[in-house]
C-alpha cells in the first residue's frame, strides 16, 4: 500500500488546531519516560486553544496533513506575543541582548512529528514551509540542552547556536537559521 499524500501548509480551522495541541500533548517532557526523551526527543510547553488562534492570527502555524489529520507541525510566534507565553521571556532577553534591535523576525514555538511519522523527512518539510512562509526573516527557536534529538535534527537543516543559558535547571540553547 502507497504512503498517503502529505500536504504541508497553514493550519485550518479549529480542528486542524485542536489536534496540534492533542499531538503536543501525546509528546511533552512530563508524559515520556526518560528513555523516550532521549531517542524521540520531547517537547516543553503546553499551548491552549485560544492561545494557538491568537498565534494564527499573527503568523501561519505549519502543519503536515496525511488524509485529514495532523501528523506534525511548526509553530510560529510572532515576537509581539512574547508577553502570551511567560515560560520564553528569558529567550526573548537573549534575544534582544544579541541582535540589533531593528532586526525582524520569528520564532519557532515548537515542532512537533508523530511518532508513527518520524524518520521520513516530514521535519525537513515542515521547517521548509515556514521558513518560506516566514522569509526573508530568520527563525530563532530554542533547544533543551539535553534534547540531543532535536538539537541534532536542528543543526543538520542550518540552525547555528546563537547563545546558551539556563532557567530553572534546564541549560537551553538559543538557534537561529538565517
Amino acid at each position: 500500500m502507497p504512503e498517503p499524500e502529505t500536504t504541508y501548509r497553514p493550519a485550518r480551522g479549529p480542528e486542524e488546531l485542536r489536534q496540534i495541541l492533542s499531538l503536543q500533548k501525546a509528546n511533552l517532557r512530563g508524559g515520556l519516560t526518560p528513555g523516550e526523551c532521549r531517542s524521540e526527543g520531547f517537547v516543553t510547553l503546553r499551548h491552549s486553544l485560544p492561545l494557538l488562534r491568537r498565534m494564527q492570527e499573527a503568523c501561519p502555524q505549519m502543519v503536515a496533513v496525511q488524509e485529514k489529520e495532523v501528523i506534525g507541525y511548526a509553530l510560529c510566534l510572532h515576537p509581539a506575543l512574547q508577553q502570551e507565553v511567560p515560560a520564553l521571556a528569558p529567550m526573548f532577553e537573549r534575544i534582544r541582548q544579541l541582535l540589533d534591535s531593528s532586526q525582524d523576525y520569528r520564532i519557532m514555538g515548537q515542532i512537533c512529528i508523530a511518532k508513527k511519522a518520524r524518520r521520513q523527512g516530514h521535519f525537513r518539510a515542515l521547517y521548509a514551509s515556514l521558513q518560506q512562509q516566514c522569509q526573508p526573516l530568520p527563525i530563532i527557536t530554542e533547544v533543551a540542552a539535553d534534547n540531543l534529538r532535536s538539537m541534532e535534527a536542528h543543526l543538520a537543516i542550518g540552525f547555528r547556536l546563537l547563545d546558551t543559558h539556563t532557567e530553572d535547571n534546564t541549560t537551553w540553547q538559543v538557534i537561529i537559521r538565517p
